[in-house]
C-alpha cells in the first residue's frame, strides 16, 4: 500500500461541478449528556467516555467507471429448478435479473461495458462468450445473447472447484490483454458442492486477490460457510445471502452500482484523540479500513473519546476521478478531507439512535460469535440440546436489551422509525437465530449489512416454511441437522413485535435505489 501523505485539503472555488471534492461533507458529532438515555446504552466501564459519530456524505452524479468487465458464473445445478414462492423457478429468477443487467448496460451509453456469462454444475461452460464493448450492440444482437441466456437448463451436481480455476484462467489473460479496465467477478450458487474439492483453505486459495469477487449464496440450502471462506480470501471481495429468490434483481443492482460508481477507493479513517468501532472484531480502534465510497452514498460510523473537542479523523483514500482537489490522478492513498467535531449552539446533539445501533452491533457480533462457536444444536439429532449457561445468559441480554428498545420507541413515538425498525428486525432476528436451523447464516448477514450498511438485508417470512422446501434431493446442511417445525417459534409474544416488511434499509440512497429497481423488474420480459 502507498504511503500516507498529509498535505493540507485546498480551499476550493464553486463555479462548477468538477471543482467540488468527492467527499462533500465529514463531519464529527458528540452525543449531548444533557439528552438522558436509557441506561443499557451508558458505557458503565468508563463513564467519562463520550460516544459520538463521523458521518461522511459522497457528492452526487459521480462519473460511471468508464472501462469495466464483468464475469458472471451461474449455478446450473440441477436444484435451480426448484420452484420460489411465485411459481418460477430460482433459474428463471436469475435469467430475469441478468437480462435486465445486459439492457441497462446496453443503456450505458458513455462507459465501456464488456460482460461474460459462464455457467456451472459438475462442468464449466460458456453461455455467452466476452462481449466487448455493449453499448455498442443493436437491439437484434442483444435479444441474441438474451436468447443464449434463456437456453441455460439446470442439471447435474455443483462443482466449485472448476469454476474458480477456469474464471482465474480467463481472466488473468484478459486482465493482460486489457489492463486498462477494472475486472469484477460474480458467482451465484444455491448449494453446496456435491462434486469435485470442497477443501475450504484450498478453495480460498484459488480466489484472485487482484479483483472484487461477489459471492452470493441464494435461498437456505447454500454452503454459507464455503462462501464465507472465500469470500474472506481478498479485501475486495463480499458475500451476500440472498434469503428470497424473488429479490434477486436488488442484491444485484446493489452490486452493480458499487461496481458502477465507486467514488473513492482504499478508503481509511485514522483517529486522532478518539477511537471508532469496528463491527467486524467488535472492537475500537484508530484505524478502520472502510473499503470503497460510492456515489450520493452516506456513511457513518461510531466514535469514542475522552477529550471530545479535540477529536479529528484524517480520511485518507486513492481518487479515481479528476477534480481541482485531485487535478493529477497519481494512484496514491492520499489525504482526502479531515473531520472535526461541529457543535451547534443551542441545538443539543441527539445521538440515541446511534448509541442503539452501537448496542445492536455488538449484540449481533456476540450472537454471531457464539452460534459458530457453541452450535446449540445436537449433531445426531433432529431437536435442541438443552443450552448451555453462556447461551442462556446472551439470550436474556440479547431479550432485556429489545425491550429497551421498544420501550424508547413507545415512549417517544417513534413505531413508523425505519432505522429502529431496522435495529428492531436486528434483534429479532438474533433473538429467534438460537432456535433456528439457519440461525448463524442469518445472524451473521444482518451482522454484515448492519456494519457496510448496505440496502438490501434478509429477513425470514413468519411461517413454518422457514425451513425451505424442495422437490429435489436436499444437500446435507452446513450448521447442524434439520430441526422440526413445531420447536419454531413465529413470534417472540412477550416482547410483542413483528418483523418488518422493509425490503431496503436506510442507508439506500435515491441512485442506488433506482438501479436496484431497474435490475429487479421483472414484466415484459422474454419468457424462454
Amino acid at each position: 500500500m502507498s504511503n500516507f501523505t498529509q498535505s493540507e485539503t485546498p480551499l476550493f472555488q464553486v463555479p462548477g461541478r468538477k471543482t467540488e471534492p468527492i467527499i462533500q461533507t465529514a463531519i464529527i458529532n458528540f452525543h449531548d449528556r444533557t439528552i438522558g438515555v436509557p441506561d443499557c446504552l451508558i458505557p458503565h466501564d468508563n463513564l467519562d467516555l463520550h460516544i459520538g459519530i463521523i458521518k461522511l456524505r459522497i457528492r452526487n452524479e459521480i462519473p460511471i467507471t468508464t472501462e469495466i468487465h464483468i464475469d458472471y458464473a451461474i449455478d446450473e445445478s440441477g436444484s435451480m429448478l426448484d420452484a420460489c414462492k411465485d411459481g418460477k423457478s430460482k433459474m428463471r429468477h436469475i435469467k430475469f435479473a441478468l437480462q435486465n443487467m445486459l439492457q441497462i448496460f446496453h443503456q450505458k451509453t458513455e462507459t465501456n461495458i464488456s460482460v461474460r456469462i459462464q455457467s456451472f454444475n459438475d462442468n464449466v461452460s460458456t453461455v455467452v462468450e466476452t462481449i466487448e464493448d455493449i453499448k455498442s450492440k443493436t437491439e437484434d444482437e442483444l435479444n441474441e445473447i438474451i436468447a443464449k441466456i434463456n437456453e441455460m437448463i439446470p442439471e447435474k451436481s455443483t462443482n466449485i472447484e472448476k469454476t474458480l480455476i477456469k474464471t482465474n484462467t480467463y481472466l488473468d489473460q484478459y486482465i493482460k490483454e486489457h489492463p486498462s479496465k477494472r475486472v469484477a467477478h460474480i458467482l451465484l450458487t444455491d448449494g453446496a458442492i456435491t462434486s469435485g474439492s470442497s477443501n475450504k483453505p484450498y478453495l480460498k486459495g484459488l480466489v484472485n486477490k487482484d479483483y472484487p469477487n461477489i459471492f452470493l449464496g441464494y435461498g437456505l440450502q447454500h454452503d454459507n460457510l464455503l462462501l464465507t471462506s472465500l469470500s474472506s480470501a481478498g479485501k475486495y471481495n463480499e458475500y451476500r445471502f440472498v434469503d428470497n429468490l424473488e429479490k434477486s434483481g436488488l442484491v444485484y443492482g446493489e452490486v452493480i452500482h458499487k461496481l458502477l460508481y465507486t467514488a473513492i477507493e482504499d478508503v481509511i479513517l485514522k483517529a486522532e484523540n478518539c477511537e471508532i468501532y469496528d463491527y467486524s472484531t467488535n472492537t475500537w480502534t484508530t484505524t478502520l479500513d472502510i473499503g470503497h465510497l460510492i456515489s450520493d452514498e452516506e456513511k457513518i460510523f461510531q466514535i469514542r473519546s475522552l477529550k471530545p473537542k479535540e477529536a479529528l479523523i484524517y480520511v485518507y483514500g486513492r481518487t479515481i476521478h479528476q477534480t481541482r482537489q485531485s487535478e493529477v490522478l497519481t494512484n496514491e492513498i492520499d489525504l482526502q478531507i479531515t473531520a472535526s467535531p461541529v457543535i451547534l449552539l443551542n441545538i443539543p446533539c441527539d445521538l440515541t439512535n446511534y448509541l442503539f445501533r452501537q448496542k445492536t452491533q455488538e449484540l449481533l457480533f456476540k450472537t454471531k460469535e457464539l452460534l459458530e462457536s457453541d452450535n446449540p444444536f445436537d449433531q445426531y439429532k433432529s431437536v435442541l440440546v438443552e443450552p448451555t449457561k453462556k447461551t442462556d445468559a446472551l439470550k436474556k441480554e440479547l431479550k432485556d436489551f429489545f425491550k429497551s428498545m421498544l420501550d424508547y420507541i413507545e415512549a417517544n413515538k417513534l413505531k413508523d422509525n425505519d432505522f429502529f425498525k431496522m435495529l428492531c428486525d436486528d434483534m429479532y432476528i438474533a433473538i429467534k437465530s438460537f432456535d433456528m436451523e439457519n440461525g448463524l447464516m442469518f445472524t451473521a448477514a444482518r451482522h454484515t449489512s448492519q456494519g457496510r450498511q448496505q440496502s438490501y438485508t434478509p429477513r425470514f417470512e413468519e411461517t413454518d416454511s422457514l425451513l425451505e422446501t424442495s422437490t429435489t434431493l436436499k444437500r446435507c446442511h452446513t450448521l447442524g441437522p434439520r430441526v422440526r417445525p413445531e420447536t419454531i417459534e413465529t413470534k417472540v409474544p412477550e416482547l410483542n413485535y413483528e418483523l418488518s416488511q422493509n425490503d431496503l434499509s436506510p442507508y439506500s440512497s435515491i441512485g442506488q435505489v433506482k438501479l436496484m429497481r431497474e435490475v429487479s423488474y421483472t414484466q415484459d420480459l422474454k419468457e424462454p
